[in-house]
């Protein structure tokens, strides 16, 4: 599913935690730090952000495989943005 105008998704880096967290915290969900800075170098890996063409981070989302099993996760979609098609891409 492509994403609506304006938006791209990217490898998220260690700038983008800051926001990370406090799209985990706006949700509820705890902010670890240490976990979210695990997971961006990590082997089997890989931490998305949709970013505007501000730059804004206004979605992300990581995943882990083990093998042939796969782990899909951390998925937050700004309010603003949902029921439009983020989450799916």
């Amino acid at each position: 599913m492509p994403l609506p105008d304006g938006l791209h998704l990217r490898a998220a880096d260690a700038d983008d935690l800051p926001r990370i967290a406090e799209m985990r915290h706006a949700a509820g969900w705890p902010v670890q730090d240490w976990a979210l800075r695990a997971v961006l170098p990590a082997p089997h890996t890989q931490c998305l952000v949709v970013v505007d063409r501000a730059g804004r981070v206004l979605g992300v989302g990581s995943g882990i495989s083990y093998g042939s099993f796969g782990f899909v996760g951390n998925m937050i979609v700004d309010p603003s943005l949902r029921r439009r098609g983020v989450g799916a891409a």
